[in-house]
């Protein structure tokens, strides 16, 4: 894979600016709910060897903590390039060719992320007017679509503004 230290760069233009820094936030939230399941479970495992019974809903904190973290990560990778790319056949080829791939990738990537937020709106929906909750906490399952349905939207428009930017970068 060819990581260049300009994949981390800001990308030029107002939208693309934009589309960085919500990401990059995105994934610091992520960050931040990783390492706070990461925390809860570590401090379950010492509440259950101390008092023989673990923190109550800790596993349900946890699922909801990692799922959420996981879709605010998406966004970010996208931007700097951290999806796993296979060049191998494309190592010898010009910066034109490349450069189409990439949009056409970007462009499958769009169309998933767009498919990606018209199922898991449905399902979501479909959680609120069921009620459905978390067996101990009971936290309502929908409680996390809207930040999921956010990170996603946002997976689009990056993926969009990639397939724009790359097929800009094929035709020069």
């Amino acid at each position: 894979m060819n990581v260049s230290s300009a994949s981390f760069a800001t990308p030029a233009g107002p939208a693309g600016r934009i589309l960085w820094r919500v990401s990059r936030l995105c994934a610091i939230a992520g960050g931040l709910l990783l390492a706070a399941s990461a925390i809860l479970t570590t401090l379950s495992i010492i509440y259950a060897a101390a008092f023989t019974s673990r923190i109550h809903g800790e596993y349900e904190l946890v699922s909801f903590g990692t799922s959420l973290a996981i879709y605010l990560f998406l966004p970010w990778c996208q931007v700097v390039r951290g999806n796993v790319v296979v060049d191998f056949f494309l190592s010898a080829a010009g910066s034109r060719l490349r450069e189409a791939c990439d949009a056409l990738g970007a462009l499958l990537y769009f169309a998933v992320s767009v498919l990606l937020v018209w199922r898991m709106s449905a399902g979501g929906l479909e959680l609120f007017s069921q009620g459905q909750a978390t067996a101990v906490l009971k936290i309502p399952y929908w409680w996390s679509f809207p930040v999921i349905l956010f990170c996603l939207g946002l997976l689009a428009a990056v993926t969009l503004h990639g397939v724009i930017a790359n097929g800009r970068r094929a035709l020069a």
